[in-house]
């Protein structure tokens, strides 16, 4: 039986991924880590935890509770993650450093745990972590954009470090998908044709 660790399963991408997972085998388990439960029926073998990622005390409650629960993971997606219009020379120090907590510091915290339990029981499963175009093209995001970037290379050193002990890390970085999150910013014909540039420049790119 697989395990499946998601951040943020309740909506957009995180939802598509656990319902591929469900769909691929009804005998899978995920645990989500959301802001606030599905708005839906609850799905079975779904077990969801409303947690701040952006927390890092949370982030360690939570971690302590699984270890004395004993329980494991088999695959972790770090998928979290937002982002917004910043000005760099108009913002604050709070404003940076919670979206660097959201895809940096729970990613970090998350892989950390899930890795030394893996090797611990000598097993040899994924890490995923979801990134984003914005890792390498620049937008009026820095905040998002930067923290990203730092993610993407965190993925890279740590697929370096854990690749000895068999486990896999996997890096995605899509472009805009139209989810409930983004939609609400793809409010002309314009700005969709320009989310669709963005992603084709950087397929070139890559």
């Amino acid at each position: 039986m697989n395990r499946y660790l998601v951040t943020w399963g309740n909506s957009g991408i995180g939802r598509a991924v656990i319902s591929k997972i469900l769909e691929q085998d009804s005998g899978n388990h995920v645990v989500s880590l959301d802001q606030k439960l599905w708005s839906r029926e609850k799905e079975e073998h779904v077990h969801e935890f409303v947690i701040d990622l952006t927390s890092c005390w949370e982030i360690e409650k939570f971690i302590k509770s699984a270890k004395e629960n004993n329980r494991s993971f088999t695959h972790l997606v770090n998928n979290a993650g937002f982002q917004e219009s910043f000005d760099i020379l108009d913002s604050t120090i709070n404003k940076w450093r919670s979206l660097f907590s959201l895809h940096l510091d729970a990613a970090f915290m998350l892989c950390q745990y899930v890795c030394n339990d893996m090797i611990s029981r000598w097993v040899k499963w994924t890490i995923t972590n979801i990134t984003s175009i914005h890792d390498t093209i620049i937008r009026d995001i820095a905040h998002y954009s930067s923290s990203k970037a730092a993610l993407a290379m965190f993925s890279n050193e740590l697929a370096v470090e854990v690749a000895k002990h068999g486990i896999r890390v996997n890096l995605v970085a899509p472009g805009a998908i139209k989810t409930a999150l983004i939609e609400k910013d793809l409010t002309t014909s314009e700005l969709v044709e320009k989310a669709a540039w963005q992603k084709m420049l950087c397929l070139i790119q890559r």
